[in-house]
């Protein structure tokens, strides 16, 4: 199959516009053909290659991942998976309890603290040694429901894996110092944390078994948004992309204020990402407002 073909095929199928043609052509694709080397020499020493990739809410990662994926399944004849943080979140009664216990906000998917990081250290590990005839559940999350789907409907991998994809919104961040945490950064910690418990847990997670999570990943990509405004603006627009093609099943999307006050809870890890992710990531996609990538 020709890869303009191909690439055709996914857009249309992911609903998106033709200008993504020219982002997939010009800097996309030349990274999963530039990456093909490496993912060959992984399995030759016996391992699939574990490519991490962080966005902010968006940027678009999901895409990008399928994106990959897509391509090296179909176009180069490679066998692998892609997984996300998000389908490791806690389940609600699960975080209900952290709630209860811990802060009010742990209720609330999204930040380190609401994730069940044992699992996806588990579920990660146990895919890179999977073997031809060998198949492994892997976890899904439903957003419409808040809720961890049951493991009957959980998706399969198959087979021993020539690359593993793991997306996610905070995937390879690092934790900010104490200090930093001091002063809330927007009103969700101003009224909701004012004793400031909640994001100093929060930061105590990200320095804890997220790290130990991170350490399974063997190159990162950055796709960088140019600020946290934009990044509210892109949000929202997804949002509203996902109600359309959702349809009768959209009641449970945000609305605009919503989602302002949704993407509060990652202020402050996606900020510190956008200081240092820009230097640690492998490969960086900065983009400008119109979603483009900033060349030179």
């Amino acid at each position: 199959m020709a890869k303009t073909q191909w690439l055709e095929r996914f857009i249309k199928a992911e609903q998106l516009p033709d200008s993504y043609a020219s982002l997939a052509l010009d800097h996309f694709l030349p990274l999963a053909k530039h990456l093909i080397p490496i993912i060959n020499a992984r399995r030759a020493d016996g391992a699939p290659f574990v490519l991490g990739i962080n966005g902010a809410q968006g940027t678009g990662k999901t895409t990008f991942a399928k994106l990959l994926i897509g391509y090296w399944t179909e176009i180069c004849e490679l066998n692998g998976s892609q997984i996300s943080l998000d389908d490791f979140y806690l389940t609600r009664e699960e975080r209900k309890a952290r709630a209860d216990k811990v802060h009010a906000l742990f209720a609330t998917r999204g930040v380190p603290g609401t994730h069940d990081v044992d699992l996806a250290i588990n579920i990660l590990t146990r895919l890179k040694v999977l073997r031809d005839g060998e198949v492994l559940s892997l976890p899904r999350f439903d957003k419409a429901l808040d809720d961890r789907r049951p493991e009957a409907a959980w998706p399969k991998a198959l087979d021993a894996q020539d690359f593993i994809i793991f997306e996610g919104w905070c995937v390879g961040a690092r934790p900010v110092s104490e200090s930093e945490l001091e002063m809330p950064i927007n009103r969700l910690e101003a009224e909701q944390d004012r004793e400031g418990l909640w994001r100093r847990v929060v930061n105590q997670n990200l320095a804890g078994n997220y790290q130990r999570l991170w350490s399974l990943i063997d190159r990162l990509v950055f796709l960088k948004a140019p600020d946290f405004e934009t990044v509210l603006n892109w949000r929202i627009k997804q949002e509203r992309h996902l109600a359309r093609i959702s349809g009768p099943d959209a009641s449970h999307m945000m609305s605009d204020r919503e989602v302002a006050k949704f993407i509060q809870f990652y202020e402050r890890i996606t900020k510190e990402s956008l200081k240092t992710l820009t230097e640690a990531a492998d490969y960086l996609f900065e983009f400008d407002r119109k979603h483009g990538v900033v060349v030179g």
